[in-house]
């Protein structure tokens, strides 16, 4: 007889320890995530570019975000647009940025709604102005009556002008208890370094496009 046939406690336990091992290793291994894709941007009227994460809307519970480019305004590759995903899947373009009304580039995405489910977006660079390119401030405002339609009207609500106020919006706007939205500028200022803003929502007043 071998060693191990005279000792059944200690092949038990070799047994164990081995079958133990396994279980360990087996436990240890990685866990593959499971990957759905919901939509494919063109680059054209649907935009190119999606940027800046997604926005929960409570008001009629869908996803917003912004694209860099493409949209149905400017030069290509186009001036940006915002688009929403209901949670079945569903695909809209809702917005699209016109350098010369709105500003372009949102590289943000929607940085905050507001409590009427209104989006809140701020473009990287453009302006009303010409020359001017240091961004601007924008409500895109829900379609009247409210969700019926697929196309937003929205506008500029404030030029950055690239001196004091700061040029280039980058970053989530913040409402505070104060009922202020907070924000900050890559450029600009004082130092040419950035800024941080304030707005307060009632002075929204959106320039609507059809």
């Amino acid at each position: 007889m071998n060693s191990l046939s005279k000792n059944p406690v200690s092949l038990t336990r070799k047994l164990f320890s081995l079958l133990t091992f396994i279980v360990m290793v087996a436990a240890a291994a990685p866990v593959r995530a499971q990957l759905t894709y919901i939509y494919n941007f063109t680059g054209g009227t649907d935009g190119g570019s999606p940027n800046g994460g997604l926005v929960y809307n409570q008001s009629d519970q869908k996803l917003y975000g912004t694209t860099l480019n493409g949209g149905i305004f400017g030069d290509a590759p186009g001036d940006g647009t915002v688009f929403s995903i209901s949670e079945g899947g569903g695909f809209l373009t809702v917005y699209s940025f016109a350098n010369s009304s709105d500003g372009l580039g949102p590289v943000t995405g929607v940085t905050a709604t507001t409590t009427n489910g209104n989006l809140i977006v701020t473009a990287h660079n453009g302006s009303r102005y010409p020359g001017n390119d240091s961004g601007a401030l924008s409500l895109i405002v829900q379609a009247s009556p409210p969700f019926n339609t697929n196309y937003w009207n929205g506008g500029l609500n404030y030029d950055f002008t690239g001196l004091a106020d700061g040029a280039h919006p980058e970053g989530a706007l913040i409402l505070a208890d104060d009922g202020n939205y907070y924000g900050t500028t890559a450029d600009g200022g004082a130092y040419g370094m950035g800024t941080i803003y304030q707005i307060n929502p009632t002075n929204f007043v959106p320039i609507c496009r059809t």
